[in-house]
């Protein structure tokens, strides 16, 4: 990782009110600041993507890399692996003994510890990048049915602009985020940009 991603972030000497992003090494996040418009460090990004690829650790720990390992005992526990080829959590049945670190109780367990760490593929391959904003960001708001109000962001295409709404908790459509970094990260970068 480079140095100036683990600089504290500061505001810098100039009067200016610009949103800018900065690593946290602690979180392995990227988040939104107030910059002033000059001095500063490094640890300092106009968008949310530059500072993802400059920063953020995607490489997951070294139990998602180990194997699967379905154990020698009789018992038949539903439990989550991390598959490092295809980079995703998958469900597997657990014997009950002999095991490694790439067994979790859950999904979201399996998730927060390794598939996190991926790079979204947008972000590795350009070519990628119509698509996807054609697929998730161009899409237009819908809350969808339903009736759970569940706080939500989307992205306004018009204004470049992750903003929050209130899904109804079923259908819609892929311009849906359950944080405003999973949407600026998905979605701030458009191809002028790279």
């Amino acid at each position: 990782m480079p140095r100036k991603c683990t600089l504290t972030p500061k505001y810098g000497k100039c009067s200016s009110s610009l949103p800018h992003f900065y690593y946290d090494a602690k979180s392995n996040m990227c988040r939104k600041f107030i910059y002033s418009g000059c001095g500063g460090n490094g640890n300092n990004f106009q968008y949310y993507y530059q500072c993802v690829l400059k920063c953020q650790q995607f490489d997951p720990p070294p139990k998602c890399k180990q194997p699967l390992i379905l154990g020698d005992c009789k018992a038949s526990k539903r439990r989550y692996y991390y598959d490092a080829e295809r980079k995703r959590c998958f469900v597997f049945i657990y014997s009950g003994c002999g095991s490694n670190g790439n067994n979790f109780d859950s999904f979201r367990e399996c998730y927060e510890e390794c598939e996190k760490y991926e790079t979204p593929e947008h972000l590795i391959n350009p070519d990628k990048l119509e698509d996807f904003l054609r697929d998730y960001c161009d899409q237009p708001l819908d809350v969808g049915c339903c009736n759970k109000d569940l706080p939500r962001f989307y992205y306004d295409y018009s204004s470049r602009t992750c903003k929050p709404f209130n899904y109804g908790g079923c259908a819609g459509n892929r311009n849906n985020f359950e944080t405003e970094n999973e949407c600026l990260w998905a979605c701030a970068a458009d191809a002028s940009d790279i």
